[in-house]
């Protein structure tokens, strides 16, 4: 059987990426294309790595989603999460800033932009935005804010970004060359870290945004001296919260007696 730990994550699924000549450690077949790919196990100088494999927009979209995933494992952390949509709002502006573009030497055609006004009309249909959100719509298709309902809900929002990094990966039967074993297959490094974030492996500390690798199951910190500054500062920030409540509150029914 598989062991999973605190949070049914299972921890030693292999995670495979391609390899080349040589260096392979296995094959796989995957449906749809001819003969095995040459494959290899992520391992953790692979991790430890990370950055190399990784844009700026890239890391921050990573650091994201990876915090997110650890803040909705546990208790409810309002301010981890908090912190992980900041830094993927900083992430999308990266990408608004330095859009991935592709260069073509021909003009575009002059319907271009009818043609591209009319993809948006259809998106926003599709997206249930309003008629004036195109431009909206266009953004959510280029990868620059969340899906709307995705964007309301941090369960959804995980769902969401997870789906759309592993959206080409796949489980499989790997032949290692000696036995059979079952992983998770990424098309690149990328998205192997990914993978790997959702089994556990690597992780950020919700206090500093860095990266860490955990020495046990229930480490959602990089130091004890960052869990327990974080923990004081969700307890201020959850009080601070109370107490505004409670003020609102305390307005409505001064309201509604006022009005007897």
């Amino acid at each position: 059987m598989m062991q999973r730990d605190r949070y049914n994550a299972v921890t030693h699924l292999p995670i495979l990426i391609p390899a080349r000549r040589g260096q392979e450690e296995g094959v796989v077949s995957v449906e749809g294309e001819l003969g095995t790919k040459r494959v290899r196990a992520l391992r953790e100088m692979d991790l430890r790595g990370a950055s190399r494999h990784m844009t700026e927009y890239e890391a921050k979209h990573f650091s994201a989603v990876t915090m997110l995933m650890q803040a909705l494992r546990t208790e409810r952390d309002s301010l981890a999460i908090q912190r992980a949509r900041n830094l993927l709002d900083e992430a999308y502006a990266l990408k608004k800033e330095h859009p991935d573009s592709c260069s073509t030497p021909f003009p575009p055609p002059r319907n271009a932009a009818r043609e591209e006004l009319n993809f948006a009309r259809a998106l926003t249909k599709l997206m249930g935005l309003r008629p004036d959100q195109t431009k909206e719509a266009l953004e959510i298709h280029d990868g620059l804010r969340p899906a709307p309902q995705a964007g309301k809900d941090p369960h959804l929002l995980l769902s969401y970004l997870v789906s759309g990094a592993l959206r080409d990966s796949h489980l499989v039967l790997w032949w290692s060359g000696q036995v059979f074993k079952t992983a998770i297959l990424c098309p690149n490094m990328k998205a192997a870290f990914y993978a790997r974030a959702l089994l556990g492996a690597i992780r950020i500390c919700p206090h500093c945004t860095e990266t860490f690798f955990p020495q046990r199951a229930d480490q959602n910190y990089c130091s004890v001296p960052h869990r327990e500054a974080h923990r004081v500062a969700r307890w201020r920030a959850n009080n601070k919260a109370n107490q505004t409540t409670s003020k609102r509150q305390a307005r409505r029914l001064d309201g509604a007696r006022k009005t007897r």
